[in-house]
């Protein structure tokens, strides 16, 4: 055929051919060839798009089958949403707009597909400033898609959790110990390993300071600025102002009582969260790219806003810590193998910035750790890191300084004992399961399946395939690091029992890696590039969309007062 011997005499091979390679190909033989030519390769596409399809099928009915009766079994039955006695999440009703709701979320979502599609095409050619505009345009398009898939429930449950969630001490309490103690802050701040000491198991108690601490800047800042609190009043949607004139109306002559500043400080936390959720595409995308085409990196960072537990546990401090783990492994990763004193440096000051707010961040660190001995030590020996050991002495000594500096500094001039601190969170956090009674082999079988449902069925699939394509075919390549660390740390932290219960927010920070692991379901082991087809991303891009839409709708993340 005359297509393959002009794809033959450019040594350009079919399995890399590009959509716009085969168009350009196409008009090229049309204009020499004429009609016979143009039927001959609107036959050589259709045998190529029945072979994308045929060998793609079992992915797509795997992940259709499965997508389907998650979504069937959270709308049209009763299980439990968890272990009964112990910890369910709650169901809720659909919207009474239901159908209006489907549409503006269709829309939202073929608007984000559409900016996905041409970023693909340009993130690959496009110079270093153009690449920064569209990582910033799908941080910006993440965020507007997480803001229309929380205003798809019910009303009661839109936007008017950000209200109940922070303010009230049941949901987080953060914010009320940053109000309550806003006058004297910094001893309070000096005492707070006392207050740990009190053995609260809840938030507080299993906590450092660096949620509390930020909560009291932010209420500086809206004091020192009427002019933001005014521009923070006007921008709340209409549920979330409803929500805030009734915490005002119950509130009123008591201590606790919602001053303006402390509404703007409320609202600017949730809209900075909620920026950070959608901000982890960055470091995500930055960090695939280490060993994928960037256009592969690009679709498989476009998934993460698509995560449905992203949008049920907004504005809960669980969706900051994705954006401090990816930025983490980022540093790491690119100082010690690149040998650069600067990014070891924020690494370590990532890393204390993180544990100042939980130790959740322990479990990323260990397998960034995992990482980095596979890479340097246990992998291919042609694909190891080399001189691996002086550079990672190199980077263990400003890694350190980055996160020693710091800790010192808040001892010495805060008087902020944050060993002890973390002691007691450690503590705390085991006598949480002393009174709250939790069956280890119940959650034990439960936890998996949740985190793949609130991650996303459609991405814990691409997920096992692309793992299953390591495993199979390249199982000590470079790459192949994060499988087996995932597998380790993910799996000791699976057995240990530390989180029976609420996995679903719990493990969030986690939910980066199943893309990490996701993104060998998208390309070529060979190369590392772009399959020719698209079938698997779009099929995972539509699944997620809709799984993330039904369990928005039907699923809450919280105990909301009535």
């Amino acid at each position: 055929m005359i297509f393959e011997e002009i794809c033959n005499f450019g040594a350009i091979s079919r399995e890399r051919l590009s959509r716009r390679d085969e168009m350009a190909m196409r008009d090229a033989i049309f204009c020499k060839t004429g009609q016979s030519g143009s039927i001959s390769v609107w036959t050589s596409l259709a045998a190529r798009h029945n072979e994308l399809m045929t060998r793609n099928l079992p992915y797509l009915v795997v992940s259709c089958t499965a997508s389907a009766t998650v979504m069937g079994l959270l709308w049209f039955s009763d299980i439990p949403l968890g272990i009964p006695g112990e910890w369910t999440w709650d169901r809720i009703g659909p919207p009474v707009d239901g159908w209006l709701t489907l549409c503006l979320v269709g829309i939202a979502a073929f608007f984000y597909w559409g900016f996905v599609y041409l970023g693909r095409i340009r993130i690959g050619d496009g110079r270093g400033w153009e690449r920064k505009l569209w990582l910033g345009g799908l941080v910006i398009a993440g965020f507007s898609w997480l803001w229309v898939i929380q205003d798809s429930a019910p009303p009661e449950y839109r936007f008017a959790k950000t209200a109940w969630v922070l303010f009230y001490p049941g949901s987080s309490g953060y914010f009320s110990l940053a109000r309550d103690h806003d006058a004297e802050f910094d001893e309070f701040l000096s005492r707070y390993d006392e207050l740990m000491a009190e053995g609260d198991v809840l938030h507080v108690g299993t906590h450092p300071p660096g949620l509390v601490t930020a909560y009291h800047q932010l209420i500086k800042i809206c004091r020192a600025s009427p002019g933001l609190t005014a521009v923070l009043r006007q921008t709340e949607p209409a549920s979330l102002a409803e929500a805030f004139a009734i915490i005002e109306q119950n509130q009123r002559g008591r201590p606790t009582a919602l001053l303006p500043e402390h509404r703007a400080a409320l609202w600017l936390a949730a809209l900075l969260t909620q920026l950070a959720a959608a901000g982890t595409v960055i470091p995500l995308y930055l960090t695939l790219s280490r060993d994928y085409l960037r256009e592969t990196a690009w679709r498989t960072a476009a998934l993460w806003p698509l995560v449905p537990a992203l949008a049920l546990f907004l504005p809960k401090s669980d969706v900051l810590y994705p954006l401090i783990g990816m930025l983490f492994y980022l540093f790491w990763l690119g100082g010690w193998e690149q040998r650069s004193a600067w990014r070891c440096f924020c690494a370590g000051a990532v890393l204390f910035a993180g544990l100042c707010c939980s130790l959740a961040l322990i479990p990323v660190a260990l397998c960034v750790a995992g990482v980095t001995v596979w890479r340097g030590w246990c992998c291919r020996p042609d694909e190891r890191v080399p001189n691996a050991l002086a550079k990672l002495l190199f980077a263990k000594g400003w890694a350190g300084s980055g996160f020693l500096i710091p800790f010192f500094a808040v001892w010495w001039i805060r008087g902020i004992n944050l060993v002890s601190i973390w002691i007691w969170n450690y503590r705390n956090h085991a006598g949480f399961y002393e009174q709250y009674t939790r069956t280890y082999w119940k959650w034990l079988l439960v936890n998996p399946v949740e985190f793949c449902i609130a991650a996303g069925i459609p991405v814990a699939i691409a997920a096992l395939w692309g793992a299953w394509k390591i495993a199979a075919t390249d199982s000590r390549s470079r790459g192949a690091g994060t499988l087996w660390s995932c597998l380790v740390i993910w799996g000791l932290l699976w057995l240990s029992g530390k989180n029976m219960g609420e996995v679903a927010r719990l493990w969030i920070l986690l939910m980066p890696w199943l893309l990490l692991l996701a993104s060998g379901c998208f390309a070529n082991r060979a190369n590392r590039e772009p399959t020719g087809d698209s079938v698997r991303w779009t099929c995972t891009l539509v699944l997620q969309f809709a799984v993330s839409l039904a369990m928005v709708m039907r699923v809450h993340g919280f105990h909301i007062p009535h």
